[in-house]
């Protein structure tokens, strides 16, 4: 599982148990481990301020 827009505001804890979760994978995708590949690299999603810059 990619999520493709891990930022601060996509995780989430609960004070009160201390449990933390990933929220919103609306566009997270599978990537295939006997296929590795990207359906467009050149498209570009999640938050760019998190980004990775390559």
């Amino acid at each position: 599982m990619i999520h493709k827009d891990i930022n601060p505001s996509n995780i989430v804890l609960n004070p009160q148990t201390g449990t933390v979760k990933i929220i919103d994978f609306g566009i997270s995708g599978v990537l295939s481990q006997e296929n590795p590949s990207f359906q467009n690299a050149n498209r570009l999603e999640g938050t760019l301020s998190y980004s990775n810059p390559k």
